[in-house]
């Protein structure tokens, strides 16, 4: 369990990573069709909303990764 010191589910990483693609599609979005800046902002924000909301549960029986890298891939 992760507050006996076991596993931690990495959310820091996966909203990092998350923002960092909603940044992405938010940049490609403007680069496509050049829109205002509201509606740059209300994109961005909608994204990100669902990320954090994605990242506000986390699964259950959580156990930790393989080490080999095909594992982790797996």
């Amino acid at each position: 369990m992760q507050f006996e010191g076991g596993y931690k589910y990495p959310s820091g990483q996966i909203v990092l990573i998350l923002t960092i693609i909603v940044f992405i599609i938010t940049g490609s979005a403007w680069c496509v069709q050049p829109i205002g800046f509201f509606d740059i902002l209300i994109l961005f924000l909608t994204l990100e909303g669902t990320v954090l909301i994605a990242s506000a549960f986390t699964p259950t029986g959580l156990i930790p990764p393989p080490k080999k890298f095909g594992g982790k891939i797996k």
